[in-house]
Formats: C-alpha cells, structure tokens, sequence
C-alpha cells in the first residue's frame, strides 16, 4: 500500500512501549532525587549503507540502559517495554541512555549492530525528557569474494578465514558463501586478517591480505582474483599476518591477488590497492620478487563493463522536468550487479524534513534488508534476487513519486551507483528531476 511509506505515525506508535523502574538500582535516602521520563524516547537508525526509514525499522527488541557517569548501570530494559517510563534516579549530571540493537558478540554472519547514545543530567524535582538517540551501524562488515578467473583454477574447495587478533574470534567463507560476516569493533584500532587457502592448477596456495586500522561502520569487501602482467604494486603501510604476504605468484606474469574496497557509514567508498608480489609461494622461497610502490596520486578508473543509461526522453547528469511521459534507468554490469545504491536528496529546505520522514532516502537495491517491502511494495522497485547477480536491471521511478517530488519546488536528485560482484570503484550517475 502506497500510504505506508507516509506512515509517520506507525513510527510513533512503535516507539510507545512500557517500563518500570529499576528495582535493582540502590536508593539511598539522603540523596536528591529528580525523574527521567522515556515516553518521548524516539530511535534513528542509520546504516552504513542503507538509512532504514522510520516505519520499516523493528526496535521493540533493541536494548535501552541508562548509565551514571561512572559507568554503573541504573536502568536496563527491552525498547517495547518502556512506554510512558518515568524512572527516579539520585540528582547528578552525566547520565547516559544508550540504545542497543543487541548484545554484540565477537563474531557472528549477519548480526549487523547498532548503537546509539544521548547524555542528560538529572535536577532535583524535575522530569527530564530524552527525545530521540541516533543509532549508527557500529560494528565491522566483511564481505568476501572471489572473481570468476579465480573459480576457474581451483582445485576442490577453497575458503577464506577472517580473523580478528585482538578477539581471537573467526569466520570461514567458502567459495559459496554469499553472507556477510559482522565483527566487534574495539576502542582504539582493530586489525582483522583474510587469509585464502586452496588448491590452484594443483598446488596449494595461501594468501592473507592483512586490514589494518578497521573502525566501527566500516563494510570490508575482500575480493580474491588472479591478475596477468608485470609486478604487482604493495599497497603501502599494509599489516601482514602470520608470515604472509599481500600477493603470491603462481606462475610468470600470473598472480593471485586480493583488493579490499572500503564503505563507511556516510556512503564514501575508498579502494584499496591490488596485493603486492612479495608473498612467498610454498617451497619457492627464491620466487619472491622486488615490489614497485604505489602512486597515490594515480586515479583509479570505474570497474569496465558497468553501464547506467537512460531511456529516453529521460536524460542523466542533467535536470529533467516532471511531466515526462518515463522515467527508466538501465543498468548493465557484464559480471553481474552487486550493490545498486540509490540516494535520493534535494535542495529544497522545506521537502528535506518531509523526504527524511516520509521515504527511505538511501538503500541497496541488491541488499535491501529491512526496506525489501517498503521498496517492492510501496515504490515498486526491483530488489534482492531480482537485482542481485544479475546483468541487466531497470531502475524506474514510477508516476507516484514523481507526483510527490512535483509538488515540492526544487531540484531532487537520485545517485545511482553501481558496483559488480569484482568489487572494483562503483560507477556512479545522477538522475535529476527539476520541480
């Protein structure tokens, strides 16, 4: 139903849930007392790679705490059990509320996490209001694949383990494994590791590829592959794990390489460099080779093969009005799409609010999560299977939309960005429509 995407209210109804107070907190009876009220508590999530529009996100099991300053704990109850809440705690500043999706683990597939906080003080008979917690995805994806040329050499079953040396903890992709494995993210650096082990042409092959510095929000995507021509240059600075190497020659002019593309929580993507070629292949120490440095200031070219066209008379990178009679992006990628990402944003202060409120204004059309219905059903696009793996996909604003952006004057932009299942830079069009 088309009206679900205006459903604001769902939202507020699904954030007013009950609670009671603490039983367990210690009162002591020559303390000031002041009350803190949770009825107005609203949650924001914000993913690394889809903002979850209010009424599609599910938080009626997310955890809320309230902390004092010294980290003692005062309050701990379910999001759905804390409707019109109004706690009493002793008089202080620097409470903390902190909402959580989850009791985050070390290492699990497809746990993505968020987390969210919002400091208060508490006065002396008074009742302080939270309002809203922003949430933000705040563990570590990883994603790893291997390129076509790769499955064509091995031998049997290959499998990638990525493990996390602060924690100990790991998770083993197969060559098959199409999940996303989720990772704690630790104060300070976290340093995770990617190690290929397989059977190539009949010899036994392994290869880490070390990621240094990985922060909370961060999606790694591990691509695995094997790449002709000269040496291969060492991406600089680059942790190597166990021994390991970032690269291994298999044979003259042939490597097996692994490149690790970065997506943060605000949508910016940095691509890492190709492995380098002084890994040491089993037995053949003498194989190890001189490694050329990177050139930082060499732009990186869009992965070959992907194209974002318009059917006219639509046309991209330009504005369009919106009284066309169509309004259909193709997309074409050779090795089959993997992330269609589409933000929709626009100029016009007055349909910012509106837009935030009423649509989901960032999502993957490939990995729609929790968005799949809203954006099948309600916006009629193509998502997950019908995207993902494919060739070919029709982006289609549809005459429903379009009459919602006419009404609002101002310029209203759909990015369209496009990456295929080698991982490489997206291919990134604009779809412009002026009201």
């Amino acid at each position: 139903m088309k009206t679900k995407i205006f459903s604001f209210l769902a939202f507020a109804g699904l954030l007013a849930t009950s609670c009671s107070d603490n039983p367990d907190y210690p009162v002591d009876s020559a303390k000031d007392f002041g009350q803190v009220s949770l009825s107005d508590l609203g949650v924001d999530v914000d993913d690394a790679e889809i903002v979850i529009s209010r009424a599609d996100v599910e938080t009626s099991d997310y955890i809320v705490k309230i902390v004092n300053a010294d980290g003692e704990e005062a309050y701990s109850a379910p999001f759905a059990d804390c409707r019109d809440a109004v706690i009493t705690l002793p008089v202080a500043d620097g409470y903390t509320v902190q909402v959580h999706s989850h009791n985050v683990e070390n290492a699990a597939w497809n746990a993505p996490y968020y987390y969210g906080e919002k400091s208060f003080d508490v006065k002396k008979n008074e009742i302080t209001s939270v309002g809203t917690v922003n949430c933000s995805f705040s563990n570590i994806r990883v994603s790893v694949r291997y390129s076509d040329e790769l499955m064509a050499m091995l031998d049997g079953d290959a499998a990638v383990t990525v493990k996390c040396s602060e924690t100990g903890s790991s998770l083993t992709f197969g060559q098959s494994e199409s999940r996303s494995g989720y990772f704690r993210a630790l104060e300070g650096s976290t340093t995770l590791g990617a190690e290929f082990s397989g059977m190539i042409n009949g010899q036994l092959y392994t290869l880490t590829k070390g990621l240094s510095d990985v922060k909370a929000g961060q999606h790694r995507i591990v691509t695995f592959s094997v790449r002709s021509g000269g040496d291969i240059p060492i991406e600089a600075g680059n942790v190597q794990l166990g021994g390991e190497g970032e690269g291994v020659k298999l044979a003259d002019g042939l490597w097996l390489v692994a490149a690790v593309v970065t997506e943060d929580i605000h949508g910016n993507v940095t691509v890492g460099e190709e492995g380098d070629s002084s890994a040491q292949r089993p037995g053949k120490e003498e194989d190890q080779e001189p490694v050329t440095p990177v050139d930082p200031e060499k732009p990186v070219d869009p992965v070959a093969g992907i194209t974002i066209q318009a059917v006219a008379p639509l046309d991209l990178d330009k504005q369009n009005p919106t009284n066309l009679s169509q309004y259909i992006v193709r997309i074409h990628a050779d090795n089959g799409i993997y992330n269609l990402e589409i933000t929709i944003s626009t100029d016009s202060d007055e349909f910012r609010p509106a837009l935030e409120e009423m649509l989901p204004t960032q999502f993957d059309m490939a990995h729609p999560g929790a968005l799949e219905s809203t954006l099948r059903d309600d916006l009629g696009f193509a998502v997950g299977d019908e995207v993902l793996g494919h060739t070919d996909v029709d982006f289609v604003v549809d005459p429903f939309l379009i009459s919602l952006l006419a009404g609002y004057p101002g310029v209203h932009t759909f990015t369209i960005s496009v990456t295929d299942k080698e991982g490489g830079v997206p291919v990134v069009k604009e779809l412009i429509i002026k009201a």
